[in-house]
């Protein structure tokens, strides 16, 4: 739901990341999670190209984004070893942890693409009027046509539920600590966040 809104990559700047070279391109990941990301994407041929660095040599440096103007890496205790790259994409505008790491680098921009409804806006571009959930397979392919997909792992996340109807919600940063309003959101708001049903219930 967050892609339309990532605006970083967090690495961890305790862990060493390697240059893996699959086909003609090179991927950054947490050296220790190499082979779990090969496996994962079905990949059986690449090679790991010279020595690997810390995560903090990242930190402040530029990326191609897959289709934003260009990314910005950085540092973030939050990303673990226990699955995925050890690169986490990251969305300040959803998510504590997100909000708060993106908060340390003001090069950062906070980038909210959904409305109290929880239909994206026009800052996500071509998927805007799309319900956050159902635009997930929008972008998938889009991204998978692109080329920008290595493969892709379904995993089952916990989400947080309104204590009234039950509902699965999504996270949303607001600059104000008003209510929702009935309509608009299912969940009551903290000082920082807005929690918006996102069409996850039944």
């Amino acid at each position: 739901m967050d892609l339309p809104a990532n605006e970083a990559i967090c690495l961890n700047g305790q862990f060493e990341y390697s240059f893996v070279k699959i086909g003609d391109e090179f991927h950054i990941m947490a050296t220790e999670l190499v082979k779990s990301v090969m496996d994962a994407c079905h990949i059986e041929n690449y090679e790991i190209v010279g020595e690997p660095v810390s995560g903090a040599e990242f930190e402040l440096m530029r990326y191609n984004h897959v289709y934003l103007q260009g990314g910005l890496g950085h540092s973030g205790d939050h990303v673990t070893l226990e699955s995925g790259s050890g690169c986490v994409h990251t969305a300040g505008g959803h998510g504590v942890d997100d909000f708060n790491v993106c908060q340390k680098y003001p090069q950062v921009p906070i980038t909210v693409p959904v409305d109290d409804g929880g239909y994206l806006t026009e800052l996500a571009g071509k998927y805007a009027g799309q319900r956050v959930w159902a635009a997930n397979k929008t972008i998938l392919a889009d991204l998978t046509e692109s080329g920008a997909v290595m493969g892709q792992v379904h995993i089952k996340h916990q989400y947080p539920h309104c204590w009234r109807c039950h509902h699965p919600s999504s996270s949303v940063q607001r600059n104000s600590g008003s209510a929702p309003s009935q309509s608009s959101a299912r969940m009551s708001t903290s000082h920082r966040h807005r929690y918006l049903d996102a069409g996850l219930g039944p």
